[in-house]
């Protein structure tokens, strides 16, 4: 006698579990991934060294590794592109615009914005930059001896496709700062997960006055409506100024203090004077100082995926049910 056919009554609750791990692990490992760049603890920054390079800073281990070298220009207003896997600066001493692709490791210019800026002395993409949504706002260097953004700061906000590499629009407004003073030399400024930009500049003793210490801004206004939280004029040449960056889940505020480089601080705006929690020293770079820092990728955080198993489990509980009901049968 063969072998008896197996039960498809008995199977059927099997192969229930088993769709049901097979769709967990493989949710699991689109969320969750390894990866060098989508990892909450990494932010990257902009460097002159090696022919103007690129790295990314591990904030738990302090270390960096560079990413990318002999770019050709040396990186400044970087932003990192969550939905397409890019960081995307501009040339320190122009007015092009560049991305990195992770995918690809290596960085090209995809972008001139000299024609955007109309009014400017010797613009140069020397200032803040940050990702947020599908956009990339800036603001921009005209000279030094005349401040940022000319004698209105301007926010640029750039868009791009859906490769994230070819710009199809440029807009830019005033940035509502008091008495519209320039906002300070060697700043930067990143954007948290609701559209607040949280910045930090210098203003040089003796030079034109501009808006100097810790402040924010709303890119979702229309006015961007301009707080300073804290002036920092007063402190002259020890004023800090601090090249920011978000952690992947935009609950802590990295900085670099261009003056006291290769040290990693974290910054809390939600008390004046701001606090600093001095962090320690980063290891393995190369150079003297950061020029920019940019934001981690985003990544869900765990609870996204404990979210979605109870769907999964449903999903199989209701297919199990369907397949449970009698079959119709014939009159």
């Amino acid at each position: 006698m063969g072998a008896q056919a197996p039960n498809p009554d008995s199977i059927a609750p099997l192969m229930s579990i088993a769709r049901f791990w097979v769709l967990s692990i493989a949710l699991a490992h689109v969320l969750f991934a390894p990866s060098s760049t989508a990892r909450a603890d990494v932010v990257f920054g902009a460097s002159s060294v090696d022919g103007g390079s690129l790295w990314s800073i591990d904030t738990s281990s302090l270390a960096a590794t560079q990413i990318d070298s002999s770019i050709g220009v040396t990186p400044n207003a970087l932003a990192t592109n969550s939905l397409n896997n890019l960081l995307v600066f501009g040339d320190n001493s122009g007015t092009t615009l560049w991305v990195h692709d992770f995918a690809t490791g290596s960085s090209s210019q995809i972008y001139d914005l000299a024609p955007h800026f109309g009014g400017l002395t010797n613009p140069t993409m020397a200032d803040g930059g940050s990702f947020y949504g599908d956009s990339y706002y800036f603001t921009v260097q005209s000279t030094l001896s005349g401040g940022e953004g000319g004698s209105v700061p301007q926010l640029f906000r750039v868009q791009f496709n859906a490769d994230g590499k070819t710009v199809t629009s440029v807009t830019s407004a005033a940035l509502n700062s008091p008495g519209g003073r320039p906002i300070g030399d060697l700043g930067d400024f990143a954007i948290d997960a609701n559209g607040i930009a949280y910045g930090n500049s210098w203003d040089p003793p003796g030079g034109i006055t501009q808006v100097g210490g810790y402040w924010t801004f709303d890119v979702n206004d229309p006015g961007n409506s301009f707080t300073v939280v804290e002036n920092t004029r007063s402190q002259g040449w020890n004023q800090p100024t601090y090249q920011l960056a978000f952690s992947g889940t935009r609950n802590t505020l990295f900085g670099v203090d261009y003056f006291t480089p290769l040290r990693l601080d974290s910054l809390d705006y939600s008390t004046s004077p701001v606090g600093i929690n001095a962090g320690s020293g980063i290891t393995g770079y190369s150079g003297s100082s950061f020029v920019d820092l940019s934001s981690a990728v985003m990544t869900p955080e765990p609870s996204a995926l404990m979210l979605m198993i109870p769907f999964v489990v449903v999903s199989v509980r209701r297919r199990k049910r369907r397949k449970a009901l009698p079959l119709p049968t014939r009159s």
